[in-house]
């Protein structure tokens, strides 16, 4: 049998029937989904399904957000299984010293560079609104680090969410007594042909000689798609929801 192929016949058929959602989507099944991300490492397509009972027909299923909110993320043991940590650092803090990354060019042509806001955009906001202070603050935007439960030698049933950073080769940080990778070395293999130069200082052509019959890089286009999905079903567990 397969599990995944299965994950995504039923994310869909509960998505888009109200009846079936209804029946189904229970602590026991969303349970079962923690179990099968735990034991077969990192799969989008697992993911994918906490996403899919949030909301039914377009409209979010407050009921599904909260269980999903309260088994999978409020839930720490669980959510540090499962789940990538994200959080952002002043580069001041970071060892080894942060890297300045060169211009990359964007799909509509233009070149981007360290990115800082445009304060003058400002004046047209509300006194007061989400993410103020980053929008507004001095200088670009303050790094953004992912850190995982990881094993050198991950095998399925292993209670770790994939291979670790260094089993990938991946550039860690340590940051207030706590290893994390930078944002950009863990996702740059979802743009290879356009990322991979600027972040890791070889071409991508390079990148897969040197990766050769070892998978490492598909283990990290895995990882990074995992993550994607997470952030996608944390927004399906804030859509339609208003806390004022």
């Amino acid at each position: 049998d397969d599990p995944l192929g299965s994950a995504v016949t039923l994310s869909q058929l509960l998505n888009e029937n109200e009846t079936l959602m209804e029946k189904y989507a229970t602590p026991e099944l969303v349970k079962r989904f923690l179990f099968m991300i735990r034991d077969l490492g990192p799969q989008p397509r697992l993911v994918n399904f906490f996403e899919a009972i949030c909301t039914v027909g377009g409209v979010s299923v407050k009921a599904n957000q909260e269980m999903v909110l309260r088994l999978t993320w409020m839930d720490e043991p669980w959510r540090s299984k499962v789940y990538l940590e994200t959080q952002s650092f002043e580069s001041g803090g970071c060892t080894p010293t942060l890297k300045e990354f060169p211009k990359v060019r964007e799909p509509s042509g233009n070149s981007t560079s360290s990115w800082a806001p445009d304060k003058s955009t400002c004046k047209k906001f509300p006194s007061n609104y989400i993410a103020k202070h980053e929008l507004e603050r001095d200088g670009s935007f303050a790094p953004v680090f992912v850190k995982w439960l990881g094993h050198n030698d991950w095998v399925r049933d292993l209670d770790a969410l994939w291979w670790s950073p260094e089993s990938l080769q991946i550039q860690t940080y340590a940051i207030k007594n706590d290893t994390w990778v930078r944002l950009e070395d863990l996702c740059w293999v979802l743009e290879p042909e356009r990322l991979c130069e600027a972040i890791t200082g070889k071409t991508y052509d390079k990148i897969q000689s040197e990766d050769e019959g070892n998978g490492r890089i598909q283990r990290q286009v895995q990882l990074a798609n995992y993550y994607v999905g997470q952030l996608s079903m944390l927004s399906k567990l804030c859509f339609g929801r208003s806390y004022n």
